[in-house]
C-alpha cells in the first residue's frame, strides 16, 4: 500500500509540472511617453525707465515647465518672468526646462543690468599721504589722474603720495558696467595737517582706534558740557572721572590714530587739555609710536616714544605720585613745561622724521591704585608739517 501511495503522488507532482511549463512567461511592461526634447533659449531687455529690471523673453520650444536661476540667489517658476535687480553687475542666468515626455534642456547666458554709471569720490588725508573712497556706482573699472604729473591707476580706491602741500585737479574716470564713460574732477588741498577728528566731534570717533589692551575708561566723542579754554570747534574728547582699588593692576585708556611722516621732515605737535586737579597717581599723556600694539613710557626710545606727560610722578603735583594733581587748562606744551617736562619733547613739541612711513600718535588717561578727581578733556590736537 505504500509503495502504491508514493507511485500516485510522484505522478501528481509530474503532471504539475508539466502544466505549469505549458503557462506563457509573465511579460514586464513599462509605460512609454512620446513626445519630442524642448529646447532652452531665452533673451533679454532692460527697462528704459530702470535698467535693474529685465523682462526676460522665453524662446523654448516643446517644453512645459521652466526653472530660471538668475544669478543673485533668486530663481523663478514663471514662463517670460520680469525680474528686478538689486545692484548693477553682470549676471549668469539659467533657464531649464522640462518637457511631459521627461526630457529637459538647458542653456545660461551672462546678462547686463546695470544703471548708468556715476562718477564721484571722497578722501582722507595724512598730511601728503592721501585716501581715496572711490564713491561711483555701475563701476566696471576706472583711472585715477591726480594732477601731479604722476602716473595715473586703475586702483578703484587708490592711496596716494603727493610731492608736497598744495591744492592738485584729481581726475576720475569710470567705465561703467553698461558701457558710459564718467568723469569728474575735483581739487583736493593737500595740507600740513596730520591728524584727521582732532576737534572730537562725534563723527571724529572714526578716525581714532581704542587700544584693545586698555579700554577701563572709554572717553566721550563730541563732549560739549566743558572744554580746555580756546577749543575752536566747541567739542572735545571727555575722559570720565575715575578710580582705580587699592593694589588694582592700573586703570587706563589709550585710543590712537596713523599718522604718515617722511624722512628729514619735521612736524610740530599741540593740543589743549583742561584736567581736573586734586588726584593721585595719575597721568595725562601723548605717545608716538612705530607699532600700534606697542605703548610705553620708553623716554625717546624706539619703537615708542612718550611725546609729553603731565603726570604725578614727574612734576604734576609732586614727584612720588601721591601728591595731588594740579588743576590745568591751555596748551598741553606749556602746561607740560610748566610741571615737569616730562617727555622726549617736551621742550617744543617737534619731531623730526627719521623714516618714510605710517607711525601712530596716542592719547592716553589713567592712574596706578589712584583717582582722577574729575574729568580730563581734551581738544585741538594737531601734528602738522613744519613748512
Amino acid at each position: 500500500m505504500k509503495y502504491l501511495f508514493k507511485q500516485k503522488l510522484f505522478r501528481l507532482i509530474v503532471v504539475f509540472l508539466i502544466l505549469a511549463s505549458c503557462r506563457k512567461n509573465a511579460t514586464i511592461q513599462s509605460i512609454v511617453v512620446n513626445g519630442e526634447k524642448p529646447t532652452a533659449l531665452f533673451s533679454y531687455s532692460p527697462n528704459t525707465a530702470n535698467a535693474l529690471d529685465i523682462q526676460f523673453n522665453n524662446l523654448s520650444t516643446n517644453a512645459t515647465s521652466y526653472y530660471w536661476k538668475f544669478g543673485d540667489g533668486t530663481t523663478s517658476t514663471d514662463s517670460m518672468p520680469v525680474h528686478t535687480y538689486a545692484a548693477s553687475g553682470r549676471y549668469t542666468v539659467t533657464l531649464t526646462t522640462r518637457s511631459n515626455a521627461g526630457y529637459s534642456a538647458d542653456t545660461s547666458i551672462v546678462i547686463i543690468a546695470a544703471a548708468k554709471a556715476s562718477a564721484a569720490f571722497s578722501e582722507t588725508a595724512s598730511n601728503v599721504m592721501v585716501s581715496f573712497n572711490n564713491l561711483s556706482t555701475s563701476i566696471d573699472s576706472c583711472s585715477w589722474d591726480f594732477g601731479d604729473n604722476s602716473a595715473t591707476t586703475n586702483v578703484i580706491s587708490p592711496t596716494h603720495v603727493f610731492p608736497s602741500v598744495g591744492k592738485y585737479p584729481v581726475k576720475l574716470t569710470v567705465y561703467g558696467i553698461a558701457g558710459d564713460t564718467v568723469t569728474v574732477i575735483d581739487t583736493v588741498a593737500v595740507t600740513p595737517e596730520c591728524i584727521n577728528g582732532g576737534s572730537f566731534k562725534s563723527s571724529d570717533a572714526q578716525y581714532w582706534t581704542i587700544w584693545n589692551l586698555q579700554t577701563g575708561i572709554p572717553p566721550t566723542f563730541g563732549y560739549t558740557a566743558d572744554v580746555p579754554t580756546g577749543s575752536t570747534g566747541g567739542t572735545c574728547l571727555a575722559f570720565p572721572s575715575f578710580a582705580d582699588a587699592s593694589n588694582g593692576s592700573g586703570l587706563n585708556e589709550l585710543i590712537y590714530q596713523p599718522v604718515y611722516v617722511e624722512a628729514g621732515k619735521q612736524y610740530q605737535f599741540s593740543a589743549l587739555v583742561k584736567l581736573a586737579g586734586g588726584g593721585i597717581q595719575c597721568y595725562f599723556q601723548f605717545y608716538l609710536s612705530n607699532d600700534p600694539n606697542t605703548w610705553s613710557e620708553n623716554n625717546g626710545n624706539q619703537p615708542t616714544q612718550l611725546f609729553m606727560s603731565l603726570n604725578t610722578w614727574h612734576g604734576w603735583g609732586g614727584y612720588n605720585g601721591w601728591n595731588q594733581s594740579i588743576a590745568v587748562d591751555g596748551s598741553m606744551l606749556q602746561l607740560v613745561q610748566s610741571y615737569g617736562s616730562y617727555g622726549h619733547y617736551a621742550t617744543n613739541g617737534i619731531y623730526t622724521a627719521t623714516t618714510t612711513g605710517w607711525m601712530y600718535l596716542g592719547i592716553q588717561a589713567g592712574t596706578w591704585e589712584g583717582y582722577s578727581n574729575g574729568a580730563y578733556l581734551v581738544s585741538d590736537v594737531s601734528f602738522a608739517e613744519i613748512p
